[in-house]
């Protein structure tokens, strides 16, 4: 067993997930042959030790269920998400906590999912732009941008190979999309280069939490689909270090388990609006991490 410390890489070294993983590959590159052996454990998971992973070319499997997953669900992601009375509050709080840490001027938001935040964040003034893996979310966030007289501009692709020039944007949003990222490095390394200098990359992900992956583990709890990588708040500010960022904010932003937001009904709402800023964010499963890129 051997730490996973190698960024120029074979395709099997490459992804930086927090799981440890079984290389098929057995003949790595020059770069990583003391480490390409066997079995690795990544820093800060040794509970996860075991999990064996098929691969399949740079992440090409992991990003076609995500596309395949997001076009089955287009027509009910938001009422299944935000239609209760909970989720409307989760919508408004994610809304605040994800958007206040941009500046001004243009906004490159990855996973467009059905608009809502091409909606939120162009009545706010961004210069939006969104890029979205989902064929069916691109078309369902065209479709909201002409219906609510958006100035938006929304492209299908790859957030880990995105088609715009370097220091084309103030700020890139990731709003609980980086957990679906086969090459979360890679990932921060473009976005790094398309902001402009001062720039900032905002990034919410779901965590890692222990006793869940015990759940999972136990087949106690369903595994949540499309597959994703539960970070922790600390790995994904090192990752954000490692490619050039200033970490100027790192935590967590809610404070109850996600589900717990979208499954609440009308009797507890208003009652948890009037205490939700004093409750502890103990509980809570999304975290935050704001980068800036050096003047």
């Amino acid at each position: 067993i051997r730490i996973h410390d190698c960024e120029h890489a074979c395709d099997a070294c490459r992804l930086p997930v927090p799981e440890a993983r079984e290389i098929q590959d057995r003949n790595p590159c020059p770069n990583c042959t003391p480490i390409c052996s066997g079995l690795l454990l990544v820093r800060g998971y040794p509970s996860r030790l075991g999990v064996k992973v098929t691969m399949e070319g740079n992440g090409a499997s992991q990003k076609r269920a995500v596309r395949e997953r997001y076009n089955y669900e287009v027509r009910r992601y938001e009422s299944a998400r935000f239609g209760s009375p909970g989720g409307r509050f989760f919508d408004a709080l994610e809304k605040d906590y994800a958007t206040r840490f941009l500046i001004p001027r243009t906004v490159l938001h990855i996973g467009t999912a059905t608009g809502r935040f091409a909606s939120h964040l162009s009545r706010l003034g961004f210069q939006y732009t969104g890029i979205e893996i989902s064929d069916a979310m691109v078309r369902a966030t065209k479709i909201r941008s002409v219906n609510e007289f958006l100035n938006a501009e929304v492209v299908h692709g790859d957030a880990e190979n995105p088609p715009f020039r370097a220091g084309s944007f103030h700020n890139i949003l990731s709003v609980r999309s980086f957990h679906f990222l086969p090459h979360p490095s890679l990932f921060l390394r473009k976005a790094y280069a398309l902001l402009r200098p001062g720039g900032r990359a905002v990034v919410s992900f779901e965590l890692f939490v222990r006793l869940r992956d015990l759940a999972h583990r136990l087949h106690l709890l369903p595994v949540p689909l499309p597959r994703r990588t539960f970070h922790t708040i600390a790995d994904v500010a090192r990752l954000f270090v490692k490619n050039g960022f200033q970490v100027i904010w790192a935590g967590k932003v809610t404070k109850l388990p996600l589900l717990s937001y979208w499954r609440m009904t009308s009797p507890l709402v208003p009652t948890l609006r009037r205490i939700h800023h004093s409750l502890p964010y103990s509980l809570g499963t999304v975290g935050l991490v704001v980068g800036q890129k050096p003047t």
